[in-house]
């Protein structure tokens, strides 16, 4: 398995093309990789992250996280959090796009959800997923109370009556074991007329099945009704929905 990682690492490495924005011709993405994904500027969140993320490491403790095998704290965070420099680029993403509403759907204990609360303190927050079994830990994490936190597994109703009217919303999607109901969300959410949106897959690589998912939601033409934008960062994929923007696919070196 490690050995396949690296394969497909190596293969990433290979295809990349931008790391500092050289060859980009669309002004929207030279801005985002130089001033988003290259960002070196110091935030006060980052003291936070970097404080919980290392208690988080350090502990043997063992996870009520509904795997299939028992794991520590510290193994689900290794497998299911996203790690410091990828969690630090999620909240400067969330600061940039602003969303008007921001849903999870996966796994988590709460530090996936921490990097995008202490973005958008006051943006509403759905949970869908894994993550409802582990609301306990989410609450104690966030340090603070549900008053902001919608969770629900009636993704119907989430998209229907929450993701539909939202004018710039925020999808963060982390169940790599599923990727048919990977395809299956992103495929609703694409035929919905919503003039910005951008949608973030955890561990498009992390598997064939995976990579083939990704493959065919980059590939599929959705352009006619919302056009957007891929972006290959190896550990997360992003699609960005503007509808200034044409349908163009960015490997990038992050």
């Amino acid at each position: 398995m490690r050995r396949l990682s690296r394969v497909r690492y190596l293969k990433y490495r290979i295809s990349a093309r931008h790391r500092k924005g050289f060859g980009i011709h669309s002004p929207f993405m030279f801005c985002l990789i130089t001033k988003i994904f290259r960002n070196k500027q110091f935030y006060p969140e980052y003291e936070l992250f970097e404080e919980t993320y290392g208690e988080l490491k350090s502990s043997e403790e063992v996870a009520a996280s509904g795997e299939s095998e028992p794991l520590s704290i510290r193994k689900y965070l290794f497998r299911n959090e996203l790690r410091l420099k990828y969690g630090k680029l999620l909240f400067r993403i969330i600061r940039y796009f602003q969303p008007d509403v921001i849903w999870f759907h996966g796994r988590t204990r709460g530090m996936n959800l921490l990097y995008m609360q202490q973005a958008m303190v006051y943006c509403p927050m759905i949970c869908s997923g894994a993550a409802i079994q582990n609301r306990t830990s989410i609450r104690q994490l966030l340090r603070s109370d549900d008053t902001k936190m919608d969770y629900s597994n009636d993704l119907n109703r989430i998209l229907t009556t929450r993701i539909r009217i939202a004018q710039n919303p925020f999808i963060f999607i982390n169940d790599p074991t599923s990727p048919e109901e990977i395809f299956s969300i992103i495929s609703a959410l694409c035929t919905m007329k919503i003039d910005k949106m951008v949608i973030l897959v955890k561990a498009i690589h992390s598997s064939a099945a995976m990579e083939k998912t990704w493959a065919s939601i980059r590939d599929l033409d959705w352009t006619k009704n919302n056009p957007f934008v891929t972006v290959d960062l190896y550990l997360i994929g992003l699609l960005i929905f503007d509808t200034r923007l044409q349908k163009q696919d960015y490997v990038v070196n992050f």
